[in-house]
Parts: C-alpha cells; sequence; structure tokens
C-alpha cells in the first residue's frame, strides 16, 4: 500500500462520554485529516483509491453525531479474541457484555443503526456480493478491511465514521477506538487496506437494532 498525505496535525483529543456516574474515555487519535490517496492490489491490480479531504470543524459535527448515537455499551465492550461471528456461545446473544473481537464489534456498531451486515469472517465479507458491496469511496458506516498483506484472510475491520477516521475495536487499545489511516499505515499489522465494503441490507420494519 503507498499512502501519502497533506497537513496530518499531531494533536489526540480525550472526551468523557458520561452515562450516568460512569464515564468512559474515549481516545480520538490525530483528527486533522486534510487528504489522503491510497493504492492497493485487488486480484492482481492495482486500485486507487480517494479518500475525501477534511472540511476541518464541520467534519468533527458529523462524526460527533455519529458516534454520539452509540450507546454506552458499545463504548464499553472489551477485545476478546475469541469471540467473533459464528463463535460458540455467541449466536443468539444481543449484547456484548462479554466482549468481541474486531468484526462482532462493528457489526453491532452497523446494526445499532438499522443495517444488517451478514455474520461472515473477514475473507467471506470481502468476497461477500449479497449483502455488501465493494466501493472505491468510503462514506459513514462503512466497513474498512486492513491486514499485514493483501490477503482478506484474517482482516482487521473497522467501521468508516467520517474522513479517514475509523471506529474498530483491537487488542492494542482493548476498548473501541477511533484511529485515522495513517494510525493503521503505521502498524505492520495494519498496513494494507484491503478496501471497503459497504453494507446494503437493512434490518425488517419491526426488529429493533442492537443494544
Amino acid at each position: 500500500m503507498r499512502l501519502t498525505a497533506r497537513r496530518i496535525s499531531s494533536r489526540f483529543l480525550a472526551r468523557l462520554i458520561h452515562t450516568g456516574r460512569r464515564a468512559t474515555n474515549v481516545i480520538f487519535c490525530p483528527v486533522s485529516y486534510q487528504e489522503a490517496r491510497v493504492s492497493t492490489r485487488e486480484h492482481g491490480h492495482a486500485v486507487s483509491m480517494q479518500l475525501p479531504a477534511s472540511s476541518g470543524v464541520e467534519d468533527d459535527g458529523v462524526m460527533d453525531s455519529l458516534l454520539h448515537q452509540l450507546p454506552a455499551a458499545l463504548w464499553t465492550v472489551p477485545y476478546v479474541g475469541s469471540r467473533f461471528p459464528g463463535a460458540p456461545g455467541v449466536a443468539g446473544l444481543s449484547g456484548l457484555e462479554e466482549g468481541a473481537n474486531c468484526q462482532l464489534f462493528a457489526y453491532a456498531v452497523l446494526r445499532h443503526f438499522s443495517l444488517a451486515p451478514p455474520d461472515l469472517r473477514s475473507s467471506e465479507l470481502w468476497a461477500d456480493t449479497q449483502s455488501t458491496a465493494r466501493v472505491s469511496v468510503a462514506q459513514p458506516l462503512d466497513l474498512v478491511l486492513f491486514n499485514a498483506t493483501d490477503d482478506a484472510y484474517g482482516a482487521h475491520v473497522g467501521v468508516w465514521v467520517t474522513e479517514g477516521r475509523v471506529l474498530h475495536l483491537c487488542a492494542e487499545v482493548g476498548r473501541p477506538a477511533v484511529w485515522e489511516m495513517t494510525d493503521f499505515a503505521k502498524r505492520q499489522r495494519y498496513r494494507v487496506l484491503i478496501g471497503v465494503k459497504r453494507v446494503v441490507a437493512t434490518a425488517p420494519r419491526g426488529l429493533d437494532p442492537m443494544p
């Protein structure tokens, strides 16, 4: 992957989300993201993706609006690698109190917004054409896949929030966090952007989204 960026700030923000007497620290990694062009490979062919340029304060408002709609329970989900889609003891549960891996967490976020992502592992998600579609320009609530190579097997999955920022759950942090694309690119295990998938299926009417 080749990643070039302009005017990337090193500022970090910490915000508190209060829920009654409880408060959870949520770290937002560098928030000034202006422009990035990512090149990756798909089936042996180069694929260029243009990531939208940031517009400053307006972007933070969009990000805040989306993130603040998430229930407090999602912000406290611990990372547990063994709790993935299809794992024993996971099917049929309505919450993630016992933890989740990156996929299970990302799908829960989308279900909160009435989308219906399939319960697939990363390589299956990347190959899926029934419930999701590959897109070249990401928009909020798209799924973003990262890996150490261009192989989708075992890829890390996050949720695009806005303008190069991704909400995800990983072992390094242990709790949900928002990172910039540059934060993924500088880590060996996430350095390759596999691509972006958009969930096109929505939850049937009458079904409550995942809490």
